[in-house]
Protein backbone atom coordinates (compact mmCIF):
# COMPACT_ATOMS: atom_id res chain seq x y z
CA UNK A 1 0.00 0.00 0.00
CA UNK A 2 2.84 2.41 0.79
CA UNK A 3 4.31 1.87 -2.68
CA UNK A 4 1.00 2.82 -4.28
CA UNK A 5 0.74 5.90 -2.08
CA UNK A 6 4.29 6.95 -2.99
CA UNK A 7 3.57 6.47 -6.71
CA UNK A 8 0.41 8.59 -6.47
CA UNK A 9 2.29 11.30 -4.57
CA UNK A 10 4.99 11.37 -7.26
CA UNK A 11 2.34 11.65 -9.97
CA UNK A 12 -0.02 14.20 -8.41
CA UNK A 13 2.16 15.84 -5.75
CA UNK A 14 2.28 15.11 -2.03
CA UNK A 15 -0.21 17.88 -1.20
CA UNK A 16 -2.85 16.35 -3.50
CA UNK A 17 -2.74 12.78 -2.18
CA UNK A 18 -3.70 11.57 1.27
CA UNK A 19 -4.52 8.25 2.84
CA UNK A 20 -7.57 7.82 5.05
CA UNK A 21 -7.94 4.77 7.23
CA UNK A 22 -11.58 3.77 7.62
CA UNK A 23 -13.51 0.87 9.09
CA UNK A 24 -10.98 0.44 11.87
CA UNK A 25 -13.67 -0.63 14.34
CA UNK A 26 -14.91 -4.18 14.72
CA UNK A 27 -18.57 -3.21 14.26
CA UNK A 28 -19.59 -3.25 17.94
CA UNK A 29 -20.14 0.56 18.19
CA UNK A 30 -18.17 0.95 21.38
CA UNK A 31 -16.39 4.08 22.44
CA UNK A 32 -17.14 7.77 22.43
CA UNK A 33 -18.05 9.44 19.18
CA UNK A 34 -18.78 6.29 17.19
CA UNK A 35 -21.69 6.82 14.78
CA UNK A 36 -25.05 5.31 15.66
CA UNK A 37 -26.91 2.86 13.43
CA UNK A 38 -28.92 5.65 11.74
CA UNK A 39 -26.02 8.08 11.34
CA UNK A 40 -26.01 8.05 7.52
CA UNK A 41 -29.77 7.73 6.90
CA UNK A 42 -30.42 11.48 6.93
CA UNK A 43 -28.07 11.97 3.96
CA UNK A 44 -29.36 9.11 1.84
CA UNK A 45 -31.56 10.49 -0.92
CA UNK A 46 -34.07 8.19 -2.56
CA UNK A 47 -33.17 6.67 -5.92
CA UNK A 48 -34.47 8.26 -9.10
CA UNK A 49 -37.70 6.61 -10.21
CA UNK A 50 -37.08 3.93 -12.82
CA UNK A 51 -33.36 3.85 -12.11
CA UNK A 52 -32.62 6.97 -14.14
CA UNK A 53 -29.32 8.83 -14.07
CA UNK A 54 -27.39 5.56 -13.84
CA UNK A 55 -28.80 4.69 -10.43
CA UNK A 56 -30.28 1.37 -9.42
CA UNK A 57 -34.05 1.02 -9.07
CA UNK A 58 -33.67 0.69 -5.30
CA UNK A 59 -30.89 0.93 -2.75
CA UNK A 60 -29.38 -2.35 -1.55
CA UNK A 61 -30.31 -3.47 1.94
CA UNK A 62 -28.04 -2.07 4.66
CA UNK A 63 -25.72 -4.49 6.46
CA UNK A 64 -27.09 -6.16 9.61
CA UNK A 65 -25.02 -3.95 11.95
CA UNK A 66 -26.19 -0.80 10.13
CA UNK A 67 -24.40 1.65 7.88
CA UNK A 68 -21.06 2.82 9.23
CA UNK A 69 -20.92 0.09 11.86
CA UNK A 70 -17.17 -0.34 11.46
CA UNK A 71 -16.39 3.37 11.59
CA UNK A 72 -14.72 4.58 14.74
CA UNK A 73 -14.57 8.13 16.06
CA UNK A 74 -10.99 8.45 14.78
CA UNK A 75 -12.17 7.36 11.30
CA UNK A 76 -14.70 10.19 11.27
CA UNK A 77 -12.12 12.68 12.53
CA UNK A 78 -9.61 11.71 9.85
CA UNK A 79 -12.28 11.92 7.12
CA UNK A 80 -13.32 15.35 8.42
CA UNK A 81 -9.69 16.54 8.48
CA UNK A 82 -9.14 15.30 4.92
CA UNK A 83 -12.30 17.02 3.70
CA UNK A 84 -11.36 20.24 5.51
CA UNK A 85 -7.89 20.16 3.93
CA UNK A 86 -9.30 19.53 0.46
CA UNK A 87 -11.76 22.41 0.71
CA UNK A 88 -9.40 24.98 2.22
CA UNK A 89 -6.21 24.09 0.34
CA UNK A 90 -7.52 22.97 -3.04
CA UNK A 91 -11.13 23.87 -3.76
CA UNK A 92 -11.37 27.43 -2.42
CA UNK A 93 -8.12 28.69 -4.03
CA UNK A 94 -9.26 27.33 -7.41
CA UNK A 95 -12.66 28.94 -7.00
CA UNK A 96 -11.03 32.25 -6.09
CA UNK A 97 -8.88 32.07 -9.23
CA UNK A 98 -11.91 31.37 -11.40
CA UNK A 99 -13.92 34.20 -9.84
CA UNK A 100 -11.00 36.60 -10.41
CA UNK A 101 -10.80 35.55 -14.07
CA UNK A 102 -14.55 35.94 -14.46
CA UNK A 103 -14.40 39.37 -12.82
CA UNK A 104 -11.63 40.43 -15.20
CA UNK A 105 -13.60 39.17 -18.21
CA UNK A 106 -16.76 40.97 -17.12
CA UNK A 107 -14.83 44.17 -16.45
CA UNK A 108 -13.17 43.98 -19.87
CA UNK A 109 -16.53 43.33 -21.54
CA UNK A 110 -18.10 46.33 -19.80
CA UNK A 111 -15.18 48.51 -20.72
CA UNK A 112 -15.39 47.24 -24.29
CA UNK A 113 -19.12 47.94 -24.52
CA UNK A 114 -18.70 51.45 -23.14
CA UNK A 115 -15.89 52.12 -25.59
CA UNK A 116 -17.97 50.87 -28.50
CA UNK A 117 -20.84 53.19 -27.62
CA UNK A 118 -18.40 56.08 -27.20
CA UNK A 119 -16.86 55.31 -30.60
CA UNK A 120 -20.28 55.33 -32.22
CA UNK A 121 -21.05 58.68 -30.64
CA UNK A 122 -17.70 60.40 -31.37
CA UNK A 123 -17.06 58.76 -34.72
CA UNK A 124 -14.49 56.43 -36.23
CA UNK A 125 -11.78 59.10 -36.64
CA UNK A 126 -10.67 58.79 -32.99
CA UNK A 127 -10.64 54.98 -33.17
CA UNK A 128 -7.08 54.74 -34.51
CA UNK A 129 -4.80 52.97 -32.01
CA UNK A 130 -7.45 52.50 -29.32
CA UNK A 131 -8.34 49.02 -27.98
CA UNK A 132 -6.15 47.03 -30.35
Amino acid sequence: MQENLAALQRTFGPASVSLIKVNSSNGEREGQGAPGPDFFKRWMAPCVAGGGAGEPDARPAPPPQGLGACLSASDLQSAAACLRHMVTQMLLPRLEERVAKLNAAVTAARRGLRNRITRLWKGVAEDVGVDK
